[in-house]
């Protein structure tokens, strides 16, 4: 930044430097002539013409000098009050390093008077430390080159000041250097300003960054886009690209670019400033993204829109989280009505079975415990889904013998969607309630083995599973099917789309489950299985 201070006055104003350096010229050149009528007025001649002559010429000398005197004095007094005017540090420093001219400024700003200033060398002023930083400089100026630069000063007041320095030479008639002005702006206040703009649009620009946001700028008339990285990264360009306002809009997806047309005319129609509006804008890789974009229409002389301007923002994540949302409460919603559907099936089923109220809440009871033991599992997932070991280990552990280690689990990891856990739940319950009343969980030599694998030698791969029975007191076919197994065969073998089949071999039950592993519908983004095999 170049500093010239310039006097109040109208345009053209010499700077303030020029003008001191040409009041001193001209105060130079009065004494000049005034010394030259004197010289002039001392020499007499004997010839009487001459007396006369010389008396004329010192009369004229007088009043030359009278004259020249006053306007040196009136120079000087108005080179003192120009600078005494201006809000700047002024200063003349001769060739000796000593103060001749002080303004008003100045002497406040050190808080001296000019008359314990002038006639003082710097040194004496600046102290020897402060001194020494600025002799390179005061040498410089002193060899006629013009110096800025910046420095601190301590102000009377104690306080450190921001200044910004500059020393302009003066020459005399011959061109010689014979000092030099010394003008000094205090800048602490711009400084401090400038430092407070710096960090709020760092500010500004990490909020931009965080919030993945850009300003934009659409010159309506020329059809022209202002561009900056922020937009670019914004709408999928590269940093340095200069897309126009034709391949952002190509970006819509289809019928944002009509919908956005029509919000605008509504907005200037209703005679509205201010519009917000959020649209689907489709990325180089395909993907599509959210974007919400708010603008001011700003109006010409004419009263016509002349400019919009605005902020953009992403907003894909939102928009994702409020999909969810509604998905979520469909899914809710479906799952209530199933879980309902379910507790009336088992109430209805476990009264065909019961010929009294007292067994009939006992077993019904049990039931829907065991439907929530299940829930449990998916509420500690948050209802994402559960592995098919936890819903089997959910019900049958409690049966196990650390020490003779009658109930085996084995077998690939597998996950189930929230409705498959809870099928697989509610037969592995019926199957673990049997083993427990009849089968080889009734005893204390019983062993139970559960244990799949998947088969991917289908065009479908499947899970198989074997719940087998050993130890435990002889098995005999039952003659009619009961609760356990009709549950199973009809309600949860169709609501796994699976195939189930009992052997009922005398050494004990073996029971097989072979479902399907691909996806078959989506609920909360996730598949009714959503099975994943890990090492």
């Amino acid at each position: 930044m170049t500093m010239s201070a310039q006097p109040q006055g109208g345009d053209g104003a010499e700077p303030l430097a020029e003008r001191l350096a040409r009041l001193e010229r001209e105060n130079a050149d009065l004494r000049r002539r005034l010394g030259a009528a004197e010289a002039r007025g001392s020499h007499e001649s004997d010839r009487a013409i001459a007396a006369e002559e010389s008396f004329a010429a010192l009369h004229r000398v007088n009043a030359d000098q009278a004259g020249q005197s006053e306007t040196l004095r009136a120079n000087g007094e108005q080179l003192r009050l120009l600078a005494d005017a201006i809000p700047l540090f002024v200063a003349f420093v001769d060739l000796e390093q000593r103060y001749g001219l002080v303004n008003r400024a100045y002497e406040a700003f050190f808080g001296r008077p000019r008359e314990a200033i002038q006639g003082r060398t710097v040194r004496q002023v600046l102290g020897d430390a402060l001194y020494e930083q600025r002799r390179p400089h005061i040498e410089r100026a002193l060899r006629g080159e013009a110096v800025r630069y910046e420095a601190p000063m301590v102000a009377a007041d104690g306080s450190v000041r921001e200044t910004e320095i500059e020393y302009s030479p003066r020459r005399d008639a011959s061109g010689r250097v014979d000092g030099f002005y010394a003008v000094v702006a205090d800048v602490t206040e711009r400084r401090r300003a400038e430092r407070t703009l710096r960090q709020s649009e760092a500010r500004l620009r990490l909020s931009i960054d965080a919030g993945r946001m850009a300003i934009w700028e659409v010159d309506i008339a020329q059809d022209r886009l202002t561009v900056t990285p922020e937009l670019n990264r914004l709408l999928g360009f590269p940093e340095d690209a200069t897309p126009t306002v034709e391949d952002v809009r190509a970006r819509y997806a289809p019928g944002e670019r009509e919908r956005l047309r029509r919000t605008f005319m509504q907005t200037v129609e209703a005679g509205q400033r201010y519009g917000e509006i959020e649209l689907r804008y489709l990325w180089p890789d395909g993907s599509t993204r959210w974007l919400m974009m708010r603008a001011e229409i700003v109006p010409g002389p004419d009263g016509e829109p002349k400019r919009v301007l605005g902020v953009l923002m992403d907003v894909t994540e939102r928009k994702r989280g409020e999909e969810r949302q509604h998905l979520l409460l469909h899914e809710i919603a479906h799952r209530v009505k199933n879980t309902l559907a379910t507790v009336l099936a088992l109430a209805t089923l476990t009264a065909r079975t019961t010929t009294d109220v007292a067994s009939y809440r006992d077993k019904l009871i049990d039931r829907v415990q065991g439907m929530a033991k299940t829930h449990d599992i998916l509420t500690a997932n948050n209802w994402e889904g559960a592995s098919l070991r936890d819903v089997i280990a959910n019900e049958v552990e409690l049966y196990d013998d650390e020490s003779h280690r009658r109930v085996t689990i084995e077998g690939p990891v597998v996950d189930l969607s929230p409705r498959a856990a809870v099928a697989v739940g509610m037969m592995a319950h019926e199957l673990t309630t049997n083993a427990a009343k009849y089968g080889s969980l009734s005893t204390s030599t019983g062993r139970l083995d559960v244990r799949w694998s998947i088969d991917e030698t289908g065009a479908v791969p499947r899970v198989e599973l074997a719940w087998t029975e050993r130890g435990g007191p002889a098995v005999v076919r039952p003659t009619a099917s009961g609760f356990g197994s009709t549950l199973i065969q009809r309600g949860l073998a169709r609501e796994l789309e699976a195939e189930v089949a009992f052997v009922y071999a005398p050494e004990g039950l073996v029971f097989s489950l072979s479902m399907p592993l691909p996806p078959r519908e989506a609920g909360l983004g996730l598949d009714p299985w959503s099975p994943r095999t890990r090492g």
